[in-house]
């Protein structure tokens, strides 16, 4: 069978005969009829999605509709109920792969092993269960994962079009717009189809962030800053996209402090906790905080997610370094910061407020301390910023 699909607004699929599928802005399904087994014969079966918390399955010869209700977790779909009552919970993994399936009382009734890409290496049990893999939804009629923007094949490690989001040169691992979560699939997941949402240099000291809710591939792009930030895309007079938009922001440091003309250095040796954030992908989440100005989280994405600490990276006390975030400010202790002394870049830092409230957003859990012990206990994730270049900030001179 060839695989494929036909849509109408989004073409992340090759075209076949075997579905067809209509996706909604921002890549939500909205429908899905297929041609599925049944017995020694088939039937043809349609879904409708009226949310992702609904689901509607209508089989055609049957004459038959039939509802399914899904439960989520922190964005996660960890439980399904049919109108008959009957419910199905999902056991994840670290990276939220389905990985038990249990009845009402307890029992297992499906069982499922995936290679660190995602092909299913072991499944006993039932089949009928969609989500898998990072919990995402199994299109059996391809064998490929849906993942809202763009669809996965397991079977390469490919997704099945580019990534709309283009790294920056320093980005070796973004440079393949079909890979997944920069080939470390043990540690990091993508729930949208999308990775990379902004960007820091250090060598620069240039912060870039991209809203993928308003990036169409193929269109120019163009850099603003935030005075010229067009809040939902830049379009002509027909609404349509025109330009793929970049804001940039200037005078942005990591591990030091700013004197009143706006000048960076570092002393280290009488606040040791200066240190530049080290280069990786961080998420960018939720801080919730009383501070006049609001703060974000910038959570490590290492093996253990959500946290708030940098596994493998110590401070000066020699214990695991944690706690970075992304702010304005003139002090940074591995902050991202935004250098503002004299406190004349709050417009600047309203337009990312902005664009990170209204933007596509999921829940994660929180992770730290003892919140690891509430399973309710959630925040929002708004994406992530990678960073990346050498630090070249100087030690302040000892007179």
């Amino acid at each position: 069978m060839e695989r494929g699909g036909a849509f109408p607004l989004l073409n992340i699929l090759p075209k076949c005969d075997c579905r067809k599928i209509l996706v909604r802005r921002r890549g939500f399904r909205v429908r899905k009829k297929a041609v599925v087994p049944s017995g020694a014969g088939s039937k043809s079966q349609e879904i409708l999605y009226p949310s992702k918390f609904y689901g509607l399955e209508y089989l055609e010869e049957e004459n038959v509709l039939r509802s399914i209700n899904n439960v989520y977790l922190n964005g996660v779909r960890i439980a399904a109920l049919n109108e008959e009552g009957t419910t199905a919970y999902f056991l994840t993994d670290q990276v939220d792969s389905v990985a038990h399936i249990l009845d009402e009382g307890g029992h297992t009734l499906s069982r499922m092993q995936y290679e660190p890409y995602g092909e299913t290496l072991v499944q006993r049990g039932t089949q009928d269960f969609a989500p898998k893999y990072n919990s995402q939804e199994l299109d059996r009629e391809t064998s490929f994962y849906f993942y809202n923007a763009r669809y996965y094949d397991p079977q390469i490690a490919r997704f099945t079009s580019a990534d709309t989001i283009i790294d920056g040169a320093r980005s070796t691992q973004g440079w393949n717009r079909f890979s997944y979560v920069a080939g470390n699939p043990i540690r990091f997941k993508d729930p949208t189809g999308h990775f990379v949402r902004g960007s820091f240099d250090k060598t620069n000291g240039t912060l870039k962030i991209v809203d993928i809710d308003h990036y169409k591939e193929g269109l120019p792009v163009k850099e603003v800053s935030a005075s010229e930030y067009v809040f939902g895309g830049i379009r002509d007079k027909k609404g349509n996209l025109t330009h793929n938009q970049v804001l940039v922001m200037k005078k942005v440091f990591s591990g030091g402090f700013s004197d009143a003309n706006g000048n960076i250095s570092r002393d280290s040796k009488n606040d040791p906790e200066q240190k530049p954030i080290p280069n990786g992908v961080y998420d960018l989440v939720e801080y919730e905080t009383n501070k006049n100005t609001k703060w974000y989280k910038l959570d490590p994405a290492d093996s253990y997610r959500y946290d708030d600490y940098h596994q493998g990276h110590l401070n000066s006390n020699g214990e695991t370094r944690s706690g970075y975030r992304f702010h304005l400010g003139s002090l940074s202790h591995g902050c991202i910061t935004v250098c503002d002394p004299l406190k004349e870049r709050r417009g600047e830092w309203e337009v990312v407020n902005k664009i990170l409230n209204n933007t596509s957003k999921v829940k994660v859990p929180k992770r730290e301390g003892r919140k690891k012990y509430v399973p309710f206990l959630s925040r929002d994730w708004y994406g992530t910023i990678e960073v990346v270049g050498e630090d070249n900030i100087q030690e302040v001179k000892e007179e």
